[in-house]
Order: structure tokens, then C-alpha cells, then sequence
């Protein structure tokens, strides 16, 4: 039987640099990697014209709406922005409408995400009450996530300290993570608004405290969503250092954006909200310097009327996460091992994501081909996410997805989304190892 494709002509990256090997990939997995004359034949050959080839890579924290809200994104517009930017597997968060609280919701939106993903897909859930905990595992969450500040409908209140401790020790028990918003309601003003008064940096600070003392007694282990203040990034580093278990993420909106570079519109509204420029450039280091574990883009759509009207947080992300990453790197600012660490390797680890995040014969076939010299400007009306509206639109980048390939499948390329509705894999859940 001939390998499914043979892939030549390309620059792998072996963890460490980029090496001249091709490699062939039968039945969706890494078939064989070897200097292009040791390769077999295939059904198919694609060459990469010398471009750079990396694991396909991963963002733990997309919102990839559908449902009730299919109007700002579905599971095809959501998935296609993904292998646009380069992304072959995506996490979605559960704030959805309806939430996915318990495990039938959470059953039915993993049956509905099969029939339309480009991406592989795996879903969080936020449980109801703590004895949803073990069914929500049973039904293949990918992870758990809490919101300290505005829980979602239907279920506990985790900021209470004692509900949140008994909640980390049921997930601990099923040795699943649990990724938290951080943020303390008490310390928001009264009246909301966009800029950084209405969600102080205590909010973050205080609600980061009071995880790291829950997960400190329980060991439980835990993931701060969306860092935004140095403050809080410090008490992380310190609570690592301390033997907790503890990670955090961070948006390139909060490590690329401030108060001082962007004005106070509907269209830059996120939550946690931008920081003042020391903050930024505090989780920025972080990212280079691996106090910062992750990228993740909180790809989080909305119609535009939406955004101007309503003051809705969030934006759109998939598209330019990568190309303002690969951009750092050309300016010499970030190292492709480090950007591989960020997107690809440690978010495979944290979250248990099997066979994935290398090339690997015997790993899943799933690829970015990156031109890293290519010049590009961020078009937010090309997106191919209903959101075409970016705080980051017309800034010039230089690193571009040539395409991506879903378990050795073309999902991407040339600026076309060419893939089959329903070819990404719904993931399922795995105990984090011990």
C-alpha cells in the first residue's frame, strides 16, 4: 500500500531547528521521516518549496460559539479562522448559550462540532456543581474552567473559597486541570466601561491569591487564563517556585497591546482589560523568558453591531496570533524554539494531547507549512471568521501560513480553506499523568 503523502522539498522542525527531511504520512499519522531520496512513494506528493514545516500548532483558548449564537461564529467559520492561522487543534471554552455545565450538553456539542470542523476540537466544561465533576470527565472534557468573577448560569459560585477548594479537590481526583478566569468581583466599579478602572489590577491579583492558595492545599493543578498585570504574573512565578502547580497564558492582545498605544473604543473592549504599558511589557518578557508558558489567542467573535453598540469583550484572534508571533521572531525578538515551546509544545504537555505536538512517525499528521520571509499585512476583512474586525488590523508582519494539514489532510493553503466539513477530530479528555 503507497503512503497516503509524501511531503519533500522542506525544512522540518525537529524540536530544535529546522532539518532538509521530507516524511510521508499513511492513515492520517507520520509515516516516515528521512532525507526526501529515502522516502517512499505515495498517492500524493506536495512540495513545500523549501518553507518551514512545524508540528501543527495549538490554541488552548478559542470561543468557537455556535448554538444559540451561531450568528457571531459556528464550528466551520470557527475552525476554518483556526486552520487559517495556522492552528491544527483548538480548546473551546464553555461559555456558550447554552453553557456546557453538565454532560449532555457537553455530548451534544461534541456530536454537532463532528459534522463541520476543520481543526481538531476539544471542549471544556464548567461543572454545575461538583458532582458533575466525574460525568463531565466521563463525556471526554478536555479540561475544566471556572470564571471567579461571572459564573455561568446554572452553576455554583467558585469564588467562595471553600466551593472553590472542594471543586479542585473533586477535580484532582479525576486528575483532570482546572483553567481559571482570575479576576475578584468585589473590586469592580460600579459603573462599567472599557477602560481599566472598572477591573482594577487588584481584581487580578487578589482572585490569583486566592487560586494559589486553594490549589496549594489541595494539588490541584491549575492554569491562570489570560494573564494581564505583573503583578500577578509575579505571584505565578513565585507560587511555581513554592512547588504549586500552576501555569498561565497569555493573549497576544495583552502582550502586543496597552492603554497607551490603542484608544478606548468598543472595538479594543476585552476582559481582563488592557493594561497600563509597564503590565504589557512585564507579560511580554514573560513570554520570551518562559514565565509565560503559553499563547493563546481568546479568539472571541461577535457581530460588529455588537461590538459598537453593546460593549461586548473580545475579538477575534485565530488569524493573527501566529503571524504576530512569527513576526517577533523574524525582528529577532523571540527564538523559533521558544514560539514552538509557547504554541505547540508545552500546551500539548499541560493538556495531555496525545501523539500530538511533534513530527513524529507514529504521531498524528497534523502540519503547519510557514513562509517565515514573507512580508504580510493583517486584513481583518479577509478573515474567514464572521468576525472581520481586529485591533491589529493593517499592522505589517512578516511570517506567513502557507497551509495546513489536519492528520495529513490539506485543510489550508494559499490563502483558501480547502478542507472537508467534519475532517478535524472532536479530542477526548485524558488524565493528566502523574
Amino acid at each position: 500500500m503507497k503512503d497516503d503523502i509524501r511531503i519533500v522539498n522542506a525544512r522540518i522542525w525537529d524540536g530544535f531547528s529546522l532539518k532538509n527531511l521530507g516524511f510521508t504520512v499513511t492513515g492520517g499519522r507520520f509515516s516516515r521521516i528521512a532525507a526526501d531520496s529515502h522516502l517512499p512513494e505515495a498517492e500524493r506528493t506536495f512540495d513545500a518549496m523549501g518553507m518551514a514545516i512545524f508540528p501543527g500548532f495549538i490554541d488552548s483558548h478559542v470561543h468557537l460559539r455556535d448554538f444559540s449564537t451561531s450568528y457571531k461564529e459556528d464550528f466551520l467559520s470557527g475552525t476554518g479562522a483556526a486552520v487559517a492561522g495556522g492552528f491544527t487543534t483548538v480548546l473551546d471554552m464553555p461559555n456558550t448559550s447554552p453553557p456546557v455545565t453538565t454532560a449532555p450538553v457537553l455530548v451534544e456539542r461534541k456530536a454537532k462540532a463532528r459534522e463541520k470542523i476543520l481543526s481538531n476540537v476539544g471542549f471544556y466544561s464548567s461543572p454545575a456543581t461538583i458532582d458533575d465533576v466525574g460525568a463531565l470527565s466521563g463525556a471526554g472534557s478536555i479540561a475544566f474552567k471556572v470564571y471567579l468573577a461571572n459564573r455561568l448560569e446554572g452553576t455554583l459560585d467558585y469564588s467562595d473559597t471553600m466551593q472553590l477548594m472542594k471543586l479542585m479537590s473533586k477535580i484532582k481526583s479525576n486528575k483532570g486541570l482546572l483553567v481559571i478566569h482570575a479576576e475578584d468581583a468585589t473590586f469592580f466599579s460600579k459603573k462599567e466601561n472599557a477602560g481599566i478602572d472598572y477591573r482594577p489590577v487588584k481584581a487580578e491579583t487578589v482572585a490569583i491569591d486566592k487560586v494559589i492558595e486553594a490549589a496549594s492545599r489541595t494539588r490541584c493543578s491549575v492554569h491562570i487564563a489570560h494573564i494581564s498585570t505583573e503583578q500577578g504574573l509575579k505571584k505565578v512565578t513565585r507560587a511555581k517556585r513554592d512547588g504549586t502547580d500552576i501555569s498561565c497564558e497569555s493573549s497576544p492582545h495583552h502582550s502586543f497591546l496597552d492603554q497607551e498605544n490603542t484608544s478606548r473604543t468598543s472595538l479594543t473592549y476585552c476582559v481582563p482589560p488592557l493594561r497600563s504599558k509597564s503590565d504589557r511589557e512585564a507579560i511580554l518578557k514573560g513570554v520570551v523568558n518562559g514565565a509565560v508558558e503559553m499563547i493563546a489567542s481568546d479568539h472571541a467573535p461577535h457581530s460588529l453591531q455588537e461590538k459598537q453598540n453593546e460593549m461586548v469583550p473580545g475579538f477575534p484572534g485565530l488569524e493573527v496570533t501566529l503571524p504576530l508571533m512569527l513576526d517577533m521572531v523574524s525582528r529577532g525578538k523571540l527564538t523559533l524554539k521558544r514560539l514552538c515551546e509557547l504554541m505547540i509544545s508545552y500546551p500539548c504537555a499541560r493538556f495531555n494531547l496525545k501523539d500530538r505536538g511533534e513530527i513524529r512517525e507514529g504521531y498524528w499528521g497534523d502540519f503547519t507549512i510557514i513562509n517565515l520571509k514573507k512580508k504580510n499585512r493583517i486584513r481583518a476583512d479577509k478573515f474567514h471568521s464572521k468576525a472581520k474586525y481586529s485591533p491589529f488590523d493593517g499592522r505589517d508582519v512578516v511570517g506567513s501560513v502557507y497551509a495546513t494539514f489536519v492528520k495529513g489532510r490539506t485543510a489550508f493553503l494559499e490563502n483558501r480553506l480547502v478542507g472537508t466539513p467534519g475532517m478535524g477530530e472532536v479530542l477526548e479528555g485524558n488524565a493528566i499523568p502523574s
